[in-house]
């Protein structure tokens, strides 16, 4: 004995059909939107060609350097690059010592500041680390890489931050809304004028 499909069996999974390749558009669109105003943001966010950092950022921005080349998280091997000319601490809370590092465990020089940040884009810097290797680390050199590394990182995570909060927003409203809110969080709040511009140990939160 055989079945028969019905005209309302087909009917609904046509619709079924239908309405899946409707949402499979819509996701696609989604994305190639939050891709576009991420790379938007991400040139918006370099256009001033330099990185604004402060004490707390100093290590994050050579430590990726000290993970991919001498696999440490301590500071010896950088340390007059992260003291910034300013003399390396013997005890926390000395005057006139680069303050953002203190002696930790064993006598090696530590960052103040959570690690977490440069661990995560440590990878981001390897191909540094390799230009470095192939040219040698001058100290000019060497800093001046570490600059620009810390600015492309720092907005490559706020840009990313970006694409992520567009997408979430589109959850819950219409794309157009979602755009406008995006830009909001982007543009007009301390996204683009201190996440992006530097490695803080917030950058990921």
């Amino acid at each position: 004995m055989g079945f028969r499909v019905l005209p309302t069996d087909t009917a609904h999974a046509a619709g079924q059909e239908r309405q899946s390749r409707i949402s499979r558009r819509s996701a696609f669109r989604d994305v190639a939107i939050a891709v576009l105003i991420g790379l938007f943001a991400f040139v918006v966010y370099n256009a001033n060609l330099r990185s604004i950092p402060a004490a707390d950022t100093y290590a994050a921005r050579y430590m990726p350097f000290s993970i991919l080349r001498d696999h440490k998280v301590v500071l010896d091997s950088i340390v007059r690059e992260v003291a910034q000319g300013r003399k390396p601490p013997e005890a926390q809370g000395q005057v006139e010592t680069a303050a953002w590092m203190l002696k930790g465990p064993g006598g090696h020089l530590v960052s103040l500041y959570p690690v977490a940040v440069p661990v995560v884009v440590a990878p981001l810097y390897l191909p540094a680390v390799h230009f470095l290797s192939a040219r040698g680390w001058e100290p000019l050199l060497f800093d001046k890489v570490a600059r620009v590394m810390e600015k492309l990182c720092a907005s490559l995570m706020a840009a990313g931050s970006v694409m992520l909060f567009y997408l979430l927003l589109r959850r819950r409203c219409e794309p157009r809304t979602a755009v406008f809110l995006t830009a909001i969080y982007a543009f007009g709040t301390t996204t683009w004028v201190i996440s992006s511009q530097a490695l803080w140990m917030h950058g990921l939160a």
